[in-house]
């Protein structure tokens, strides 16, 4: 469909998206488990769509997974939720940040397993659905599915497990919420926060964490640990699940990655816009807000038509982007709608494309670290008035 900027447009490759996750699933699933995760299991990998699939579209990219054989996703609201369940109606859909309580029935009614990261969001839940049979919304003996959140170190959400008293008390606690009707514990997970940093040993003590906890609670609860990072240096750990995100769409979500395995990851996006106008900045000239950019020497300017209204970050001034192949600086301040290149000797011309970021992933890479920030974020602004294509060869 076309935006509102034809100019910017955003080619989405399905296919890249598909190789992306069986290279991921074969990848992760033969790294042996350590020995403190014993009883390994086939694992299911529970694909992240949240923040409409990072920016390329949670219907089409959740589409194609699905015939790529995943049959389980997760979002972060309810609303992301409701409209997958609408496309894809037997997968399974976690939530995975905390839902508004009188959304439970409505989860509970389409089958969509919410997280629980406190004994107020359990008793919060069960007690919305248990109204809802009791007004005849739903039906007797309705629960709603969670999966438990453990805070093993990160200190964003979840019950406290960072240290092994903390662990024994929370599975007690679980142990007797387990009971309340209207709700149906079935799934414990957490999140390693450094796990992108190969060096740092949060993630080894957040699995230690992880595990006591699993000791204690026993079998009958789907357990997952590992997202992106995790997944492509530790694999599976032999857990039920493994929680692929940004690896999906191609980008490492490490620069230091297994180099067995980061080659066959190819960007599933490609954002390309159009010079609109080529022009000589005479030396001593100045150029954009502020007048910030000085010529020290006759240029060549492209004023190229994309700006921070479109995902490319006001911070990147002085990161490039690829015009006929070649890198073209970013001079000036970043616009709304636009931004300038100085184009070097690069004989280019009015209309012709420029790449912001292409199949390899390096330049939206080094436009993150220009602009002080990660490829994730980059990819979540990707502007919805660009014109939007989606391939599959």
């Amino acid at each position: 469909m076309m935006g509102t900027h034809p100019l910017c447009r955003i080619t989405i490759d399905l296919a890249a998206l598909r190789e992306n996750f069986l290279q991921i699933r074969a990848y992760a699933e033969h790294i042996p488990p350590p020995v403190c995760c014993v009883g390994a299991k086939k694992p299911r990998p529970i694909c992240v769509l949240k923040a409409n699939a990072y920016g390329h579209g949670a219907i089409p990219c959740a589409r194609t997974l699905h015939k790529a054989g995943a049959d389980f996703f997760a979002v972060a609201t309810a609303d992301e939720a409701l409209a997958l369940r609408r496309e894809l109606p037997d997968v399974a859909l976690l939530v995975l940040s905390p839902i508004a309580r009188e959304d439970a029935p409505q989860m509970a009614a389409q089958r969509i397993t919410a997280t629980v990261g406190s004994e107020q969001d359990i008793r919060a839940y069960a007690a919305e659905v248990r109204r809802a049979v009791a007004r005849g919304e739903l039906p007797r003996g309705s629960s709603l599915s969670c999966h438990v959140k453990l805070d093993t170190g990160m200190h964003r959400l979840g019950f406290p497990a960072a240290r092994a008293l903390d662990g024994r008390r929370t599975a007690y606690a679980l142990r007797s919420l387990a009971a309340l009707p209207g709700v149906q514990l079935c799934g414990i997970y957490t999140h390693p926060a450094s796990a992108d940093e190969p060096r740092s040993h949060q993630t080894e003590e957040q699995l230690r964490a992880f595990c006591r906890v699993r000791r204690q609670m026993g079998e009958g609860y789907v357990y997952h640990f590992s997202n992106s990072a995790a997944a492509l240096s530790l694999g599976t750990l032999g857990f039920d699940g493994y929680r692929p995100g940004i690896a999906l769409y191609g980008i490492p979500p490490a620069r230091a990655f297994p180099a067995a395995l980061a080659p066959r990851l190819r960007a599933v996006a490609r954002v390309e816009t159009r010079l609109t106008r080529v022009f000589t900045l005479r030396a001593g000239e100045r150029l954009g807000y502020g007048g910030d950019f000085r010529a020290v020497r006759d240029t060549r300017v492209g004023l190229a038509a994309i700006g921070y209204a479109d995902g490319l970050p006001r911070a990147a001034t002085g990161g490039t982007l690829l015009v006929r192949g070649q890198p073209a600086t970013i001079i000036g301040r970043v616009c709304m709608d636009q931004c300038m290149l100085d184009l070097g000797s690069t004989q280019a011309r009015v209309g012709e494309a420029v790449v912001v970021t292409e199949e390899s992933g390096r330049q939206l890479a080094a436009l993150a670290r220009r602009a002080h920030t990660i490829p994730y974020e980059l990819l979540c602004h990707l502007s919805p008035r660009a014109e939007k294509i989606y391939i599959e060869k």
